[in-house]
């Protein structure tokens, strides 16, 4: 377990989307943030149920 130093981010939910996401900005510069979100979601389901659990 990491701990974190007072003031410290936990971080984002999208820390583990992050190369996913700059390689859809960069594939297509005016994806909508609805595009986006569709994308991750059929990602996510494309995944292993372990690995969904493990978040």
């Amino acid at each position: 377990m990491v701990r974190l130093v007072r003031g410290q981010s936990r971080g984002s939910r999208l820390d583990g989307h992050e190369a996913f996401i700059v390689g859809m900005i960069e594939a297509q510069k005016d994806i909508t943030l609805n595009e986006m979100v569709v994308l991750i979601r059929c990602r996510a389901r494309e995944k292993p149920s372990n690995e969904r659990a493990r978040r």
